[in-house]
């Protein structure tokens, strides 16, 4: 499979999108994996994102990635309105990771000069076709140079640095030209540049003239303002007098309207006051209405409060004395039954065959051991756990319900060590594997759990794990 990029966002690359013959997407996001056919993306992708994305391109068997050359690159950052040393500073940077990236995989990373068909369009298709390319190449036309791509020829010549990475680059490239630099019509360009000097005298003199032309309305206007000035210098001695007395009925004017205007402002103001007294007065009338209504109710939810009040009392001490009764008659009970029971187990222990198991008893202690009461009290831990389910074990473990072992016993001896589950909300595998301290210690992981692991905040199983 191959795939087709460019580094380089210029016009150039719009006219191999439309000679390639191939499959073109949009953007390199939107690649499939693993690809069914060759690729061309047509968004151009800078180098670094290209470094970036290395891995994931492994799938492809042949990448071919477009640059341009220092000369082009500088001519384009030019216009742009950036200074040429800053743009082969920024050229440089690009092609040295570029070089980089085609270094560690040279047999299927290839690079193509995306403007050697303004060059030579035929010898480019043709070396393009046997590399497994597919162009048309009637969308090329061919671009006469420019002098600014001779000035940026020059300046790459004259700077070693950059020279030294264009040979690099080239070496590197597929051969689509027979020489590294560009040949230039020296007589067309010059040609140009007369051309172009004409015009620029013709527009220096059309402007000397325009400069003129303004210059002579400017004093014109000048002079017309002069009078202006003058005239109405003459006017405003005359009418300073009239001007005068105009301001001053303008004030007395002024003044009686300011008057006039405040007092129909009182007379809104007193009629607004008047409807919001009877507003108000109606509003208090329908409280105090409403206030004597709540006051009724609330003497009379008063007095069904103190009758519940005295019911609820004489209803509790009934129950009481009703419950102490019971609590007697049960109490009673039980110290009869115990009593019973004591004297009956003290004839047990003074009967001759207790006494003769003795020996028996003491053996059977000692083959248990010391952990036995250990055991009992972990069984007790376990059955009063929600984490130990005794009907899910004794279903889900055949064995143990055959062999009428008790569960809690069976899995603080041998379930845990043999991998079972105590119930689907712990997991002793997870918990050992996922706590290494809890594993080293021996200790049996649903007793540390309850024990200590609950309250330090560790998970019972994988699936209790908080989301982040």
């Amino acid at each position: 499979m191959k795939l087709i990029i460019s580094v380089a966002s210029v016009p150039a690359w719009k006219d191999w999108v439309c000679a390639i013959n191939i499959n073109t997407i949009d953007s390199i996001d939107v690649v499939e994996f693993p690809p069914k056919t060759d690729m061309l993306v047509e968004d151009p992708i800078d180098v670094f994102s290209l470094d970036s994305r290395l891995d994931e391109l492994n799938v492809f068997d042949e990448v071919f990635v477009f640059y341009q050359t220092a000369e082009y690159f500088i001519v384009n950052t030019l216009k742009s309105g950036s200074d040429i040393e800053k743009a082969s500073r920024l050229w440089s940077k690009e092609i040295k990771q570029l070089l980089d990236i085609q270094r560690l995989q040279r047999h299927r990373i290839k690079l193509v000069d995306i403007h050697s068909p303004y060059e030579d369009l035929e010898k480019t298709r043709s070396i393009l076709v046997n590399q497994g390319l597919k162009i048309s190449g009637a969308e090329f036309l061919k671009k006469g140079n420019s002098y600014e791509l001779l000035l940026a020829s020059q300046y790459v010549s004259q700077c070693q640095y950059i020279s030294d990475m264009s040979s690099m680059v080239y070496a590197c490239s597929i051969p689509v030209r027979d020489d590294m630099g560009y040949s230039f019509n020296i007589s067309a360009l010059f040609d140009n540049l007369r051309l172009k000097s004409q015009k620029v005298i013709l527009l220096e003199e059309q402007i000397s003239c325009l400069q003129k032309e303004a210059e002579r309305h400017f004093f014109q206007s000048k002079r017309q303002a002069e009078t202006w000035r003058r005239n109405h210098e003459a006017f405003k001695l005359v009418d300073e007098r009239w001007v005068k007395r105009l301001e001053n009925k303008e004030n007395e004017i002024c003044k009686l309207d300011a008057k006039l205007k405040e007092s129909y402002s009182y007379k809104r103001q007193l009629t607004k006051v008047e409807s919001e007294k009877a507003i108000l007065l109606e509003q208090l009338q329908l409280v105090q209405e409403e206030l004597e209504s709540y006051f009724i109710r609330f003497n009379s939810l008063e007095q069904q409060r103190d009758r519940l009040h005295l019911l609820k009392e004489a209803n509790d001490s009934k129950n009481l004395r009703h419950e102490i009764k019971q609590l007697k008659s049960k109490l009673a009970a039980t110290a009869f039954q115990l009593s019973m029971q004591s004297k009956e187990m003290d004839s047990v222990k003074s009967s001759f065959v207790w006494k003769g198991f003795a020996p028996i008893r003491m053996v059977k202690k000692a083959l248990r051991g010391d952990g036995y009461e250990n055991i009992l009290s972990d069984c007790a831990l376990l059955l009063t756990s929600e984490y130990f389910d005794v009907q899910w074990y004794l279903e889900a473990y055949k064995d143990v319900a055959e062999a009428g072992i008790n569960p809690a016993e069976h899995y603080i001896k041998y379930g845990a060590s043999e991998g079972r589950y105590p119930s689907l909300k712990f997991d002793g595998n997870w918990y050992l594997s996922h706590y290494p301290d809890v594993a080293n210690s021996g200790m049996n992981p649903l007793i540390h759990f309850i024990k200590f692991g609950q309250a330090e905040g560790r998970q019972p199983s994988l699936l209790r794990l908080p989301r982040s």
